[in-house]
């Protein structure tokens, strides 16, 4: 499979990407459908190749069409909202005009129906059907099903020359059940389980439903995955999942709990508290528990799946409310690190994994993404990582049990991402099949030269020099904190020259930043784009050329209302509709804006926050998407989306909350003396007079944190601490 199919050009779905799309998770497990609920329900005739609805199972779509009609018409969407702490999704729908089963005109919208559903091991769906209508009317309520178990690579574009064996549905009792076997002997099974009996005709179940006037009946589906072969295991459901309400309260509690971790922060503006909140609701919909702990799948519908790259940002972004999310991430991904050379899947001993999925495309090896490590940053941030969570529970004992993956970590840069021994770390395409470009932006056409030829041969990317520099200095911290200062001290020469190649061979003065890389002949591709805030985010700047890099936020190329582009206007390849050329991403301006607050630059960092508030406004029912188009709001004054990104996206999700921290001067350190918990020169964006976090952990306390604002651009702080203490910051 080409590099462009991996991330640009099959997140590009065209016409039927829809912006009304729902989704549910629960565990690996997601369901995609539009407001009426009916998966494939968008215009009639559209094959379900070419529609990206259904229940996803184990990267496979287990469920591809489920079509709710009355008497042969279908029903009209009257609104629809997925609430309960993102679990549980709710529609109204009413009739279209029909004639009922005894030959009577029944008028549109005579007839009301209520769905609701929810997705656990099982997904439960429950319909209540109502009749408005002035007479009686005898329906032939039907629910069109399919199961086409079509690997999710192939829904997102990708041909295949062979699949395996669907076998023609089975009805067992009220049981529809379709199954398919796998090319690789994977026996997989979708049981349709209703409630009531009904008639059948292939895949469409038929009830009759008689009603008075406003009389109601009311029944359901449980649909279950199950699998059987050598290469795979889902879970199975338990007794509570027979029981609708008992499970849907359990389903409920547990997306609270995730939520109200998160969900601490409190403004003076309730359309920024909803927004905070929507954030925290799809971080807690993403979080997945594993067999090593919490860990945030990168995003919804397309990459639900464990991604290092992202989840290692989302943890940074929120491991100051969430620490356990972080050691989650740790220790997932110090589980599957690699420990051998694999050109295929571009791994070499000690590099973090990139992406892992459990499909049958995948496991056969159709695409390189079972195991795959095709990315050359987040080896580097893992170790960032490592330390930012040590700092943030003081676990000695944890840091000595991790030690060895951070020692292969840095082994894995000096011996393999080092590609020519000149100190920098650079990536190469080890096979077609694989990612071209391998920082994150990964698409086909996001690395490139000034007269927009591509970057070509070894790249070295600005960012993960920098993120190079920040991993050292990050062990160097643990090493000392183990009382190992002679490996200490090599990490802290290392990353002074990395410092000091940032400085020469990165920084462009005609720029008046660094440029975008290095290409295969050392030659810089002077570009301005987002990366090189990544370089204020690692520390990895002198204070003069950090002052001089932020001044280029004043100009209307590269920061409009709705955030940083991810690469100027001017540029030969500026695309304001681009995946990486053009676009605005938010957990992209949080990593800036972090920087920028790092090196004093707080007004400047207020209004990237600023910009990714005034988007919150323009995305209805949920929180920030994966990305969104860069068009300054001066020529289209409303946010234009991008139609295929995932929404909710972990990374994106995370965004407000590292702005905030960052900008607040939130600081928590469990290993130094004295104050644990700090606060430095407090600051909020125009959009706000006051901030309060509440009920941060801070070891056997809790902390709250005040910010208020005294002036234009004065403010206050304080922290009340649980034992009664209250301290106070730097006005």
């Amino acid at each position: 499979m080409p590099a462009e199919t991996r991330k640009a050009i099959p997140n590009d779905f065209g016409p039927d990407t829809r912006d009304d799309f729902h989704v549910l998770k629960y565990q690996s497990a997601f369901a995609v459908f539009p407001a009426t609920g009916c998966m494939n329900g968008g215009e009639a005739g559209v094959p379900e190749l070419n529609c990206k609805d259904g229940l996803f199972v184990g990267d496979t779509r287990a469920l591809s069409r489920f079509i709710l009609r009355l008497n042969r018409t279908r029903v009209t969407s009257m609104g629809a909202v997925v609430g309960e702490g993102a679990s549980v999704f709710s529609a109204s729908m009413a009739n279209r005009r029909l004639h009922d089963s005894a030959g009577r005109e029944v008028g549109a919208y005579g007839i009301h129906i209520d769905r609701e559903r929810f997705l656990r091991h099982s997904l439960h769906d429950r319909l209540r059907i109502t009749n408005y209508s002035a007479g009686p009317v005898d329906l032939d309520v039907t629910l069109d099903c399919w199961a086409d178990f079509r690997d999710i690579f192939e829904v997102r574009g990708v041909e295949r020359p062979k699949r395996g064996q669907l076998h023609a549905p089975q009805l067992e009792g009220r049981n529809l059940i379709f199954g398919y076997r796998t090319l690789d002997d994977v026996e997989m099974r979708t049981t349709i389980a209703f409630d009531r009996d009904f008639d059948t005709e292939g895949g469409h179940a038929h009830f009759r439903v008689q009603l008075a006037p406003g009389a109601g009946d009311q029944f359901g589906a449980r649909i279950h995955v199950e699998a059987e072969g050598p290469a795979v295991a889902l879970p199975r459901p338990g007794e509570v999942d027979a029981d609708y309400e008992a499970c849907k309260q359990q389903t409920v509690s547990e997306y609270r709990a995730r939520r109200d971790r998160l969900n601490l922060l409190r403004t003076n503006r309730p359309a920024f508290d909803e927004w905070l909140g929507d954030s925290a609701s799809d971080l807690a919909l993403l979080i997945t528990e594993l067999d090593t702990g919490p860990y945030p799948f990168a995003g919804l519908p397309w990459f639900a799946a464990p991604f290092g790259r992202d989840a290692i940002i989302t943890a940074m972004q929120v491991s100051w409310l969430y620490p356990d999310l972080a050691r989650g991430v740790l220790d997932y991904l110090a589980a599957t690190q690699a420990d051998r050379m694999d050109v295929v899947n571009e791994s070499a001993p000690g590099k973090i994994i990139h992406e892992a999925r459990e499909g049958e495309m995948a496991r056969l090896g159709e695409v390189p993404f079972h195991r795959y490590y095709g990315g050359i940053d987040q080896t580097l941030l893992f170790v960032m990582l490592a330390e930012e969570y040590y700092r943030r529970v003081g676990d000695l004992d944890w840091l000595k049990r991790f030690r060895p993956a951070i020692d292969r970590a840095l082994t894995w840069a000096d011996s393999f991402g080092d590609r020519d021994g000149d100190g920098l770390l650079e990536y190469l395409q080890s096979t077609e099949k694989g990612l071209r470009n391998q920082g994150w932006k990964d698409s086909g056409n996001a690395v490139f030269h000034a007269d927009g030829s591509l970057g070509e041969g070894a790249i070295a990317l600005v960012e993960v020099q920098a993120y190079s520099y920040a991993a050292r200095r990050s062990a160097a911290t643990l090493y000392r904190a183990l009382g190992d200062e002679t490996a200490a001290a090599l990490c802290d020469s290392k990353a002074k020259q990395i410092f000091s190649k940032l400085e020469t061979a990165f920084w462009d003065d005609g720029l008046g930043a660094w440029v975008l890389g290095l290409d295969g002949a050392k030659a810089p591709m002077r570009v301005l784009s987002s990366n090189a805030g990544h370089v204020l985010f690692a520390g990895a700047a002198s204070n003069h050329r950090a002052d001089t890099f932020a001044a280029r936020f004043d100009g209307p190329d590269f920061l409009v209302d709705w955030g940083l582009r991810t690469i100027a206007a001017g540029t030969l390849q500026y695309n304001p509709m681009g995946y990486h050329t053009g676009s605005i991403w938010p957990h992209d301006n949080s990593i800036v804006a972090a920087g920028l607050c790092r090196y004093g630059q707080k007004p400047r960092a207020a209004r990237l926050l600023e910009g990714l508030f005034a988007a919150s406004h323009d995305v209805h029912k949920r929180g920030l998407p994966e990305l969104y188009c860069g068009f300054d709001a001066s020529g289209i004054p409303h946010l234009v989306s991008y139609p295929s990104a995932c929404s909710p996206q972990a990374w994106a999700a995370g965004s407000p909350f590292l702005c905030l921290k960052a900008l607040a001067g939130v600081e928590i350190d469990m290993t130094r003396e004295g104050d644990k918990i700090t606060l430095t020169d407090p600051y909020l964006p125009k959009a706000l007079d006051r901030l309060v976090i509440e009920n941060i952990p801070v070891g056997r306390e809790w902390a709250t944190v005040h910010v208020e604002r005294r002036g234009e651009d004065a403010f206050e702080g304080h922290i009340d601490l649980s034992d009664g203490q209250r301290r106070r910051a730097a006005s």
